[in-house]
């Protein structure tokens, strides 16, 4: 598909989006011989390799590139990440399961536009993939081969606008760092917690978090995106020009957008004024044939009170917990710009229903505390110094590069009984499993509302088309240490997602990767994946 891109580009043909109807092989086979190339005329590697260097090191002068654009901070790699938990280099991925399949020709380490230009009318004349990368927490592996590899980590220019709530925000930022510069302005964008997770990453997928309910999805707040494309052209997507890009952006993945996202542009909503949480957790028990029943009674009463709330200020998620010595179900509650008085109400069917949890807490914040504190960070952490950090050691989760993890997330519709007791007893198995290395299973379940405000946007409005009224996403993710792989772990991972893809259906939160996952097609991506790959298509040229 590549050489077919680059064959294209050297006839001067515009590819339709009609052409994906053909097999790769026959359309594949027809560039080659008009190019007039046999397999012994291209050229090898090391050529490749040395044309790569000097292309990225010296002004491309006819197409307009100057001194100032050529990358001031490039890498060459001859291997990939390591396995043994050594220190990785700065482009390697979080999740070691899969970071050491990439295997870039370069790494440019972009400080501007022109940076991110210059790489790909590199990668454009040597017919190279090219691929960008932000906060590294990708769950499958990418740029694997003959491409070159375009780190946005140091673009992180912000331009927030208090009177007019508009803010762009380059793709190099984190979602710490972006929520405390909009935080300064008193100013937010629906997005996720997890502070080292990039900018770009989570728009592209969607962006999911706790003010969905309340604001949609962060792409529901995008009406910009500038984006440098395959071929080196500078383009800026919105409503009036480039609009099929857009629509592409606003959640149709990382690895299907056609080019690097340098900066978003987001109609900000105001900051909550109070952010009050309630946690609690109920123990739960299993006979030894299985059943479950208590467990199935407290999804039952999250799913009929509180996955849908009428008051969109509540979010309240509901995780699974089988492997804690006390095994237990726990519902964390959200409610933005509500004090505890006021949240208090909400817990009842909760109370009534389920008997008070064997533990339980209050906490209430200003929203970007709250924000500070799902990211992991306290004591003895500056919390604000360790939300603006670029490189690591990060003070938060999900910044370590020692473990592999597994992760698959299912979007799904409200649960008839049948799927409530698959997904308890498939969840309660893992309580039987070793890892490879004979140790407990480590398992994160959790299920979260994705609807409320996520629901009032058509399906087909943007690429992310999971906009039902009952939405929740599940999200599975089995970890362990070390870069080696962990049959017991995996295989676990993929038995829990079959047994509720047979219950639940195929429909995923892309998170970057729709592509990838059995195939790109709609039982999997939705509606939007015909359009988006014929927009990719016709933003690749």
């Amino acid at each position: 598909q590549l050489f077919l891109l680059a064959a294209w580009r050297h006839l001067g043909i515009r590819p339709s989006a009609q052409m994906r109807h053909f097999p790769v092989s026959t359309l594949a086979t027809a560039g080659i011989l008009l190019l007039g190339l046999s397999v012994g005329q291209l050229a090898d590697a090391e050529d490749i390799s040395s044309q790569l260097r000097e292309c990225l090191q010296q002004p491309l002068l006819e197409l307009g590139t100057t001194a100032e654009d050529v990358p001031s901070e490039v890498e060459f790699p001859t291997s990939g990440c390591p396995k043994d938990g050594h220190t990785p280099p700065k482009w390697c991925l979080h999740n070691m399961r899969v970071a050491w399949l990439m295997q870039p020709s370069a790494v440019v380490f972009a400080h501007n536009v022109g940076q991110v230009t210059h790489a790909a009318r590199c990668a454009s004349r040597l017919g190279l993939a090219i691929s960008g990368q932000s906060g590294r927490h990708s769950y499958v592996q990418y740029c694997r081969s003959n491409c070159i590899l375009v780190n946005v980590m140091w673009m992180k220019g912000h331009i927030v606008d208090r009177s007019t709530r508009i803010a762009v925000l380059e793709a190099g930022l984190t979602l710490g760092q972006a929520s405390t510069h909009l935080d300064d302005q008193g100013l937010a964008i629906p997005m996720g917690t997890c502070s080292t997770v990039g900018l770009a990453g989570l728009v592209l997928g969607g962006g999911e978090g706790p003010p969905n309910r309340l604001h949609g999805l962060s792409i529901d707040k995008l009406i910009a995106v500038d984006a440098v494309l395959h071929n080196g052209t500078l383009v800026r997507a919105n409503a009036t020009h480039h609009s099929d890009l857009l629509w592409l952006a606003k959640g149709g993945g990382g690895n299907t957008f056609p080019g690097i996202a340098t900066s978003f542009t987001f109609q900000a909503v105001e900051a909550p004024t109070v952010v009050t949480e309630y946690s609690a957790a109920w123990r739960t028990t299993c006979t030894q044939t299985g059943v479950c029943q208590k467990a199935v009674n407290i999804f039952k009463v999250w799913q009929e009170h509180f996955l849908m709330h009428p008051d969109r200020r509540a979010y309240v998620q509901i995780s699974i917990q089988p492997m804690t010595p006390d095994s237990h179900i726990a519902f964390s509650f959200i409610f933005l710009a509500l004090t505890q008085q006021e949240a208090t109400k909400y817990l009842s069917p909760a109370w009534e229903l389920l008997g008070h949890p064997f533990k339980s807490s209050w906490h209430s914040s200003s929203y970007i505390e709250a924000v500070q504190r799902h990211a992991g960070i306290g004591k003895p952490c500056n919390a604000r110094e360790s939300m603006l950090k670029s490189e690591p050691p990060f003070c938060a989760w999900g910044s370590g590069f020692s473990t592999s993890l597994k992760h698959r997330a299912l979007v799904m519709r409200r649960l008839h009984d049948t799927g409530i007791e698959a997904l308890v007893t498939n969840a309660f198995k893992a309580r039987q499993i070793r890892s490879s290395k004979g140790t407990p299973l480590s398992l994160q379940l959790q299920l979260s509302p994705t609807n409320g405000a996520v629901a009032d946007v058509h399906s087909a409005a943007t690429a992310f088309p999971w906009r039902g009224e009952d939405e929740m996403t599940m999200q599975v993710i089995t970890l362990w240490d070390g870069g080696v792989a962990d049959s017991e772990s995996e295989h676990f991972s993929s038995v829990f997602i079959g047994a509720m893809q047979a219950v639940a259906g195929t429909r995923s939160y892309r998170s970057g990767h729709c592509m990838q996952m059995h195939g790109f097609h709609q039982g999997i991506c939705g509606i939007s994946a015909p359009l988006a790959t014929d927009t990719q298509i016709l933003y690749s040229w």
